[in-house]
């Protein structure tokens, strides 16, 4: 803590007022009411770093997490990404994204899909991942009936139940 008294006290108010929404980290959700020790250890107020990433105070959490597991996916540390500070509660609906879950999917665990909790550009034709379904397929022979070929050009969904 600064031995600077002005920085926080007046001549004609020693009340200590401190404005948070004035600096580089203005506090919104469940920030309003965590203590100020939680995330100045040892009373630094001064160059405390912003949390762009996990900090100690949430590591425990990220590390804890099963539902999914964070550490397990090697989900992303930037908390903002997935969670608000107004509800720490993760919301994501695939259904809005490029590659709609439907049929088996619904029930795949993320991380048979995003290896190594890599979200980013996954794969979505079904030939992506079924390959190897597709060729030892024998009753019909996809390869030999060049059912690949008959479903290129077909919208997404369609081929989902084709190969689902």
């Amino acid at each position: 803590m600064s031995t600077n008294c002005t920085q926080c006290h007046t001549t004609s108010n020693w009340d200590a007022t401190f404005d948070h929404q004035t600096t580089a980290f203005p506090l919104t959700g469940q920030h309003v009411q965590t203590a100020c020790q939680q995330c100045h250890i040892g009373g630094v107020f001064e160059g405390t770093r912003l949390p762009s990433r996990v900090s100690i105070a949430t590591l425990a959490d990220y590390n804890g997490t099963s539902d999914p597991d964070h550490e397990a996916a090697q989900m992303s540390t930037a908390c903002l990404e997935c969670h608000t500070t107004s509800n720490w509660d993760a919301t994501f609906d695939h259904q809005t994204t490029a590659f709609p879950l439907t049929g088996q999917h619904v029930q795949t665990a993320c991380q048979q899909c995003h290896i190594g909790g890599v979200f980013e550009g996954t794969p979505n034709q079904c030939i992506d991942c079924h390959l190897t379904d597709y060729n030892s397929s024998s009753e019909p022979d996809h390869e030999a009936d060049h059912f690949l070929d008959n479903v290129s050009g077909m919208p997404f969904h369609k081929q989902l139940v084709i190969d689902v």
